[in-house]
């Protein structure tokens, strides 16, 4: 099967030319996204360290940020939801949500990890990327993570659990690592490595009142990592490394404000990492060269948990946390990050047994008394009388009333087969009842691990009636193809590119498919212009960005009815600061999906 490069490569060929001259373009992307292979492991202490404050006078007094007690620790009163994973290429990162339905959390011979083709994506898109460390809130709503722009530094972004509304809230100057939030959501503290000292953070989740926990003359000489908040909210546990010993970290205890810093564990000859505390609040597991162990919260012996390999096959677990509910001992089994699984020990038994594929999860917490929040359309509600996955949906307008269009996989056997092998469909709810009403033909080049997506709803000729855009991630952007729909009876038909006799354009007959990419040295996409009579132009754009200015190429296009009739074509050098990049629209209507991040996403 060809290659996500590969696939994209021919796309971008047929949808987005490239000016004579300018050599193979995409040939030379695709060998600078091999020499990105080598994946920097995420959290790395940086080795520039930028001084952000020179005096401790600087740093913000955490007292006056934190005005409410600790509240007392209780048994856990939360369900476990969904499994927010990690996955990875040799490339990039990914987040994708493992719902309730499909963990198997069952000790049972031949269990097998779930992959991500029974997943839904979160987080993450094309590119080299990186979407990582994961960290739900606890109302079960939102997931805190750490963005890579390639091998860059961290900065702090969150995403709603349904995919919707991904947004910075501070960026990577800091060079932020494994967020952690608070037990009544309102902090999210996390590690830094280009602040002086390399102090804790803690921020609040609109991205105000940033501050810094910082330990001058404590007796730490080290980045403080790892940290994860008390279930109380009155203590935030970390490793560092103490000033005394010869950089082997230990586990340290600091209340929110700042205060109240006491070495947890003073092991000299024992290096203590990924500290992570129990629901109940009664211990802390940390991972050391023996496995994975658990100490009380107030300090005292440890006991081993996990063995260093606890499968015997050599593999060393890390990244430990509990399940919310407590019942459940996680963590994951050191491997190629390929390879990586998430393994489950059930609270009191020292079997373990695969969960997940992945290099880094979190669990959702859902409350007790509450539900998980609403997941995608599933079969029950599209009405097809088929198992559906891999759903992502958007609103539409039709005939001035509302709609909603679907893309979506047919499950086999209870399974959801991957998006490049599946059956992949269009769907339109034309009556606003839940159900959908027509389908397409099945979808081609849904490149996995994404597949094909509900990538925007334009009304392209300006008749009251969206249209459906779907989109495809490749490896440095998306493929777009469009659809035409209709009421009565409800239809929905792939838009077709006419040519007249002697035209020369660059976008071939037949489906109408086009390039949504803006990366180093190329670019595609498209965009609708309102003339003065009422109707519209749809123009796709190309070029190559390789010096100060680009050659780009253009051809307007009518749409009449299913038929997008190509009126004419150029070409024109222009200035890089007037290029018609794509962005986060199409003819002024919002991308959906992962391309909603856009170019982020991309």
């Amino acid at each position: 099967m060809p290659s996500i490069d590969d696939q994209l490569r021919s796309r971008i060929r047929e949808a987005a030319p490239r000016p004579t001259g300018a050599g193979d373009l995409v040939e030379r992307l695709g060998a600078r996204k091999r020499r990105r292979a080598t994946v920097r492991r995420a959290g790395t202490i940086g080795l520039v360290v930028v001084v952000l404050f020179g005096t401790a006078g600087a740093f913000i007094a955490l007292g006056r940020a934190f005005d409410t007690g600790p509240t007392p620790a209780n048994a856990p009163t939360v369900r476990n939801g969904a499994l927010v994973v990690n996955i990875t290429n040799e490339d990039a990162s990914w987040l994708y949500v493992l719902p309730t339905s499909k963990q198997d959390l069952t000790l049972s011979d031949g269990a097998a990890a779930a992959d991500r083709e029974v997943m839904r994506h979160l987080a993450g898109s094309t590119g080299a990327d990186r979407d990582v460390q994961p960290a739900v809130s606890p109302d079960g709503t939102t997931v805190a993570f750490v963005h890579h722009d390639f091998k860059g530094p961290g900065s702090l972004w969150l995403v709603n659990i349904d995919g919707s509304d991904p947004r910075q809230i501070v960026g990577s100057s800091i060079d932020i690592a494994s967020p952690t939030w608070s037990p009544d959501g309102a902090w999210i503290a996390f590690s830094t490595s280009r602040v002086e000292t390399m102090p804790l953070g803690v921020v609040r989740p609109d991205g105000t009142d940033l501050h810094y926990i910082s330990f001058r003359s404590s007796g730490i000489d080290g980045p403080s990592m790892t940290p994860s908040w008390s279930p109380d909210g009155s203590s935030i546990v970390f490793s560092s490394a103490p000033s005394s010993g010869d950089g082997l970290a230990d586990l340290w205890l600091v209340s929110p404000d700042g205060t109240g810093l006491r070495n947890l564990t003073q092991t000299p000859t024992v290096d203590e990492t990924d500290p992570t505390w129990s629901p109940d609040g009664t211990s802390i597991a940390f991972v050391t060269a023996d496995g994975i162990e658990r100490i009380p919260a107030e300090g005292g012996s440890a006991q081993i948990l996990v063995p260093t390999s606890p499968t015997g096959d050599g593999r060393a677990p890390t990244n430990p946390a509990w399940s919310p509910d407590g019942d459940y001992l996680t963590f994951v089994l050191q491997a190629p990050l390929l390879a990586a699984t998430v393994y489950v020990q059930p609270t009191g038994s020292s079997a373990v047994f695969p969960l997940a594929q992945g290099f880094g999860f979190a669990w959702q917490p859902v409350p007790a008394t509450g539900t998980a929040p609403t997941p995608l359309p599933t079969q029950a509600d599209l009405g097809l009388g088929y198992p559906v996955c891999r759903v992502s949906s958007m609103p539409i307008t039709i005939a001035s009333s509302s709609g909603t269009a679907y893309v979506f996989t047919k499950e086999i056997n209870a399974t959801c087969p991957k998006a490049s092998e599946g059956t992949n469909l269009v769907g339109v709810d034309v009556t606003g009842d839940g159900n959908i009403d027509s389908t397409s033909q099945p979808l081609t080049d849904c490149f996995s691990p994404v597949g094909c997506e509900a990538f925007a709803a334009p009304d392209v000729n300006g008749d009251g009636t969206s249209e459906i855009a779907v989109s495809t991630a490749g490896a440095d952007g998306y493929g777009v193809w469009l659809y035409t729909v209709t009421a009565d009876p409800p239809t929905i038909e792939p838009v077709r590119v006419e040519i007249p006799p002697g035209f020369k354009g660059f976008v071939p007959a037949g489906p109408l498919q086009f390039a949504w990419v803006d990366v180093v040295g190329h670019f595609g996409g498209a965009h609708c212009i309102r003339l003065n009579d009422g109707s519209t132009d749809f123009v796709i754009v190309g070029g190559d960005k390789l010096g100060s200015t680009a050659d780009v190429s253009s051809e307007v296009f009518a749409l009449e009815g299913s038929t997008m009739r190509a009126l004419d074509a150029g070409k024109q050098r222009l200035p890089l600061s007037d290029l018609p990049l794509p962005g986060r629209t199409l003819c002024g209507t919002p991308l959906f999906g992962s391309a909603s991040a856009f170019p982020n996403a991309a």
